[in-house]
């Protein structure tokens, strides 16, 4: 076995040119960093001044409230009769009678006179009125106006507000009322309008309700605990009034806006017609849903067979999905017992074979009862053999466990299938000769100095290129040319150390080679860790570099200065895309949080941003003209290039399979959606997140019948996933250390069994040995 040696000379003489630029790079950072703490105070001043206003007018309605509390509203006889004649010619131009206000008048108790209405805002009344309708509007499937155009706007909004009557006044049993005002009489209390700031602040409660994972009760409950929380910031809306502002007006702007979770607020289950092919929840056919002969030979398929095919679990269902279109991937077999979490998977060039890397537990002061072995695997489909790969582990002196086996963070097949690449927290680099699956071994290892690898990379054709990512510093990307067995006569490149940094107080966090015309390029994202609770990030940057002939070259793309949590390339390689917190400066709206930056390989800044709610990304993709973010609320975001403003599709996982305490924030507490892949069918995807659910989606679809199949719920959180190249089969990775290798059929698979092998038994035997 040969050992590379790590040593090398750290001290690097520093030109003036360089000295120039990072002198000029220190100044820039100095710069940002100033004008970052001038935005907190001038935001720190806005907001005391905001809260100053808030008191000033609040003091002004109490003010108001007490000088009319005492002036008794009048009202003649010929008054009154003039408003009820003019009460009732309003209610005979209406065009729509409101659901809410029934025409015709019966006689009811007398009710009090009018004397004091509480921070009424404007048409307080006539809002009461419409929340009530407008809320039967939307769980209804009458049509309403929520894609208005700035220019008809107003013209619906009007429209909207003639569909109430005006109210008549109570009839007295012993004649016209002589004193009682009509319940919208001006001589009450002065409207109170709704500011801006109130606006926004109901917006801000609406978005946090509708982003709960479980809402309980009617939409009427839902505004009562909106009220609530309203009134936390010293505002005396009803619920029935901020329904009605939403529903008149604050709806039509989040939709201008570009706010898609809006559109959902109001509307009770999603307006699209039910398919002849469907089937109901329960596996009954719909009652709509006439069957000709052969859907009704179809219908003779055994229950079993559809659960096989889709899911029955309703939990994480969405309501009414067609079942009649099924992804054609079926569970060939299940491997348990890897030492912990399955956190990477890969696949050789030719599809015949995979491997695995997983997690472990290392508790010295358990004894190390729950490290385990099994970190790094090695599956054949041909012979249906999974072997154990066990180099990643530590001597132990005597008395303890004779091995205790470390993470392994990384694993890729090399070009050619022949070697295979693992880094894991030993701090060791190795290669794996794997040509021959009867005579696999470790080739040869590289000894990182106290340093465990967290990220890496392969790529190459005529020579192999490997990338590793360890933690800060200078020497924290380390990218190796040459054979591919890394023999000493292959090149070592220090990117970060060619720029002429002394200092770089960054990790890397991603390290991805192109495709294409761009597979000697590499992209870095890197991050500063951050200790707090809140789920902050620190800051990080994105390099790119270029390799040709042992020699890297730096890309002079927009580095940003944000923490980047993932990056990858288009299936051409002229782009590529970046995933990274939201730059504080560059805010637009108090929603965004993180951004998912397109950059061309033509041009030096991002050529289109994508702004997401979504606090912290896992994986981004890009297919041609559509760019994904799967993130740890649940969701993976689609955009289109061409429409840009707003994702097209929001593309949600359930409750995770091992919930989080209540009231903990579900982005800070659960890993959320962590496999995504693009099918080879146009536009569509499958994802795996916490919920245990392996989904296929067709983003051609619309929202309401985006997903196309729960193809299987395997009962743990997925981690990690990928296709054969050939999309044949998938490997799965869960959080319970099982392996899942589903197939492509169209008539179903019988069940297989494959072979596990220990290291000590299977080396030097033939593949058909003995099984544990």
């Amino acid at each position: 076995m040969d050992y590379v040696s790590d040593s090398g000379s750290d001290v690097i003489e520093e030109s003036t040119e360089q000295r120039f630029t990072r002198l000029i790079d220190e100044h820039e950072r100095s710069f940002k960093q100033k004008l970052r703490t001038l935005t907190s105070f001038a935001k720190i001043l806005a907001d005391d001044h905001a809260k100053s206003i808030k008191q000033l007018r609040r003091a002004c309605r109490d003010y108001m409230a007490t000088e009319t509390e005492h002036v008794e509203p009048t009202q003649n006889t010929k008054s009154s009769r003039h408003a009820a004649a003019h009460d009732k010619e309003a209610a005979q131009r209406s065009e729509i009678p409101s659901p809410a206000i029934p025409l015709t008048s019966a006689p009811v108790e007398q009710e009090p006179p009018l004397r004091h209405m509480e921070h009424r805002g404007d048409n307080a009344d006539d809002d009461e009125a419409e929340a009530v309708a407008d809320i039967n509007h939307e769980e209804g499937l009458s049509p309403d106006y929520s894609d208005a155009t700035t220019a008809n706007m107003p013209h619906r909004m009007h429209l909207a507000a003639s569909q109430t009557p005006v109210s008549t006044p109570k009839p007295n049993m012993g004649g016209p009322a002589g004193g009682q005002p009509p319940k919208t009489s001006p001589v009450g209390t002065p409207k109170v309008r709704w500011a801006d700031e109130e606006e926004q602040r109901m917006i801000s409660i609406i978005y946090r309700l509708s982003q709960e994972t479980e809402q309980e009760g009617t939409k009427g409950d839902m505004w009562r605990r909106a009220a609530v929380m309203h009134q936390e910031y010293g505002y005396n809306r009803t619920w029935g009034q901020m329904a009605a502002k939403w529903s008149m007006q604050t709806r039509h702007k989040c939709k201008l806006l570009g706010y898609t979770w809006a559109e959902n607020v109001m509307m009770k289950k999603p307006h699209m017609p039910r398919k002849k092919r469907a089937l109901s929840p329960d596996d009954q056919v719909s009652v709509d849903s006439p069957l000709n002969f052969k859907e009704k030979r179809a219908r003779k398929r055994s229950r079993e067979s559809l659960k096989t095919e889709a899911t029955a679990s309703k939990r994480n269902r969405t309501p009414n999905q067609p079942l009649g279109h099924h992804s054609e991937l079926q569970l060939r077999y299940t491997f348990e017992g890897a030492s912990s979490d399955i956190v990477q998977v890969d696949w050789s060039p030719d599809g015949q074979y995979f491997a695995a890397a997983a997690n472990s537990v290392v508790n010295e002061d358990s004894n190390f009862s729950e490290n385990r072995p099994r970190n790094l695997l090695y599956g054949s489909v041909p012979t249906k053999t999974i072997r154990e790969l066990p180099e990643h582990r530590i001597e132990r002196p005597q008395g303890q466990p004779q091995h205790v086996y470390t993470t392994v963070s990384a694993v890729r097949f090399g070009p050619t299938g022949h070697r295979m690449y693992t880094g894991g927290y030993d701090n060791k680099l190795r290669v794996w000769d794997v040509e021959d699956e009867t005579q696999i071994g470790c080739k040869a290892e590289l000894l990182y100095k106290n340093k465990r690898i967290e990220v890496m990379d392969v790529t190459g054709d005529q020579t192999t290129i490997v990338a590793t990512g360890t933690h800060s510093g200078t020497r924290s990307v380390r990218v190796f040319i040459g054979d591919a067995d890394l023999t000493a006569d292959c090149r070592e490149v220090r990117p970060l150390r060619e720029m002429g940094m002394d200092v770089f107080p960054y990790a890397p966090t991603c390290l991805k080679f192109g495709k294409g015309q761009s597979q000697n390029r590499l992209i870095a994202g890197f991050g500063q860790d951050s200790d707090t609770l809140d789920g902050t990030f620190g800051p990080g940057c994105m390099l790119v570099w270029e390799f040709a002939e042992a020699k890297s070259v730096a890309m002079p793309f927009d580095r940003g200065n944000t923490f980047v949590s993932d990056c990858t390339w288009s299936p051409s390689g002229d782009l590529f895309v970046v995933g990274a917190v939201t730059d504080p400066l560059d805010k637009k709206e108090p929603w965004e949080h993180s951004v998912v930056k397109l950059y061309s390989t033509r041009e030096q800044q991002p050529t289109m941003s994508f702004r997401c709610t979504a606090r912290d990304i896992n994986d981004v993709t890009c297919d041609f003209d559509l760019v994904t973010a799967s993130c740890t609320d649940g969701s993976t975001y689609v955009w289109d290039r061409r429409h840009p403003r707003v994702p097209v599709h929001i593309l949600r996982h359930g409750k995770p399979v091992g919930g989080y305490a209540q009231g903990l924030d579900r982005e800070l507490n659960d890993v959320g959606v962590r496999y995504v892949e693009w099918s080879r069918n146009a536009g569509q995807l499958y994802t795996g997140g916490s919920d245990g659910f392996l989904k296929l989606w067709d983003s051609r679809r619309s929202q309401a019948d985006v997903l196309v199949q729960d193809v299987v719920d395997i009962g743990n959180e997925i981690l990690c996933g990928k296709f054969s190249p050939d999309h044949s089969s998938l490997v799965i990775g869960d959080e319970d250390g099982r392996l899942h290798l589903f197939g492509k059929s169209q008539t179903p698979l019988p069940k297989e069994d494959f072979k596990f092998m220990l290291a000590e038994r299977w080396a030097g035997q033939p593949a058909g040995g003995s099984s544990d």
